[in-house]
Parts: C-alpha cells; structure tokens; sequence
C-alpha cells in the first residue's frame, strides 16, 4: 500500500514554478517504467484538480521573493504528493491557510476527485485516532 503524507509546514524550491516541482517530483517517486509523457500528463491532470492552472508557470516563491499563494503554496504541497498515486494521503490541516469559502470548495474537489487519483481516503491530523498522531 502506498501512503503518502503532508505536513502544515511547506518545504517547497522557491525557485521552481508549480509545474517544474510537480514535474520534479512524478520523476523522482514514479517508476521508471512510466514514460516521461505519462508523468506529464498526471502532472497536468494533478495541476487542474487542484485549480493551479492559472498559477502553473509562476514560480513558488519565498519570504524575499513573491510567487503564489499561501493557499496555492498548500495545494502544490499536496500535489506532490498526489503526483504519485497514493493509495491514501494523510493531509495536516490542509486548510489552515484559506478563506472558508476556499476550504469548502476544495474539500468537494478533493472528494469527487479521491476517485480519479487512485486515492481511496484523505484524513486530516485532526481526524486521526491519537494513538496514530506524532
């Protein structure tokens, strides 16, 4: 089984575009049995389901140099992960940076779109039985 997991904390290459540290990461942890076309088009798929599409080529960004989002920067840190088809994505606080309006949109994205990722469940830290938390 293939589990995956994010933090609250963003460690993320200020200097890479959303698509480059997507990229980056469907070729580090994608067999190499996958062709660099698929890796791309999961890529592509993981960029529209997450709604980074008009944020795609604008580079992450950091306290000195301005890029995307907090909420953008969240979404790229989750699509990392994605990228590699996890059968299950353990997210901490996945929302704690977006407006309630943003949280509820992404959740219904997040849920319809469980399916079309190859992932079965999301469970955020708060969720998990306490025995699991670290």
């Amino acid at each position: 089984m293939n589990i995956r997991s994010t933090f609250q904390e963003d460690v993320l290459n200020p200097t890479s575009t959303v698509r480059e540290t997507l990229l980056f990461a469907a070729r580090l942890r994608l067999p190499e049995s996958v062709s660099d076309s698929a890796k791309q088009e999961r890529v592509f798929k993981v960029i529209n389901d997450l709604g980074l599409i008009d944020v795609a080529d604008v580079r992450i960004g950091d306290g000195i140099k301005r890029g995307v989002s907090g909420g953008e920067r969240r979404r790229v840190s989750i699509g990392v992960e994605l990228v590699a088809a996890p059968d299950v994505l353990i997210l901490d606080e996945p929302t704690s940076v977006s407006s309630p309006l943003s949280r509820k949109y992404r959740f219904r994205r997040q849920s319809s779109d469980a399916a079309d990722v190859s992932m079965n469940r999301a469970w955020t830290r708060s969720l998990l039985p306490k025995s699991l938390r670290s």
